[in-house]
């Protein structure tokens, strides 16, 4: 377990879901490890993770927390940090499961009265496209970073991950 994002704080606005019957932490505990090895790739997972359970550096924080760097055209930009990535994965993943639920008589769908079921890979969709925005910017940062001071996180290797539609095309 990484226990990087230890708060619902980050579900807000698009990613707002009923608090009172999702268990947030065991979405996130089994959540967050999955995106962080797909965006940092294994190796600078686990030394991400091994530094941020000691007394972390700078280079592990702004990692985590963001930081300004300057981008390849040499201007300066800004890094948001990991949080609101693994979020965005934990939301998607939270929808998914909580759309519909298994029964001796099949899949079935919640119901309630005076409302409508809506599609939810509209929101799903939104908010991976957003991951995939943010996932760039860190790309970007480590890039940067690297090519600052060389092979600060040597280990990476990320997994392509990329924008999709409601139609999974």
């Amino acid at each position: 377990m990484a226990d990087i994002l230890n708060t619902n704080a980050y579900f807000i606005n698009e990613l707002t879901l009923p608090v009172d019957n999702i268990n947030w932490q065991s979405y996130i505990d089994e959540h967050e490890p999955i995106i962080l090895r797909k965006i940092l790739g294994y190796e600078l997972y686990k030394e991400f993770i091994t530094e941020l359970a000691g007394t972390p550096s700078a280079t592990w924080t702004n990692l985590r927390d963001g930081a300004e760097y300057t981008d390849s055209s040499g201007y300066l930009q800004k890094y948001d940090g990991i949080y609101s990535i693994i979020a965005e994965y934990v939301f998607c993943a939270i929808v998914a499961d909580k759309q519909n639920y298994t029964t001796d008589s099949g899949v079935k769908i919640g119901g309630t009265e005076n409302a409508e079921n809506y599609n939810p890979r509209y929101k799903q969709k939104y908010a991976q496209n957003d991951m995939v925005c943010r996932i760039s910017v860190m790309n970007d940062f480590i890039n940067a970073t690297n090519t600052e001071t060389a092979d600060t996180y040597d280990n990476y290797l990320p997994e392509t991950i990329v924008k999709g539609n409601i139609f999974n095309i």
